[in-house]
């Protein structure tokens, strides 16, 4: 569930750069590379809420 909701995130966010006159590739840099440092607590929550 995690990585559709960063996906669909990240596709915004390419949106949104691109409206900008950047390359999209601003968007989802913009929108990864935090997400993906909160990816190992998030991982976390799921994963004890499983259990």
């Amino acid at each position: 569930m995690f990585e559709v909701l960063i996906l669909s995130f990240a596709f915004v966010f390419g949106i949104a750069a691109r409206q900008v006159n950047l390359p999209p590739l601003v968007g989802f840099l913009g929108l990864g590379l935090p997400s993906m440092r909160l990816a190992p607590a998030l991982a976390c929550l799921t994963t004890q809420a499983r259990s």
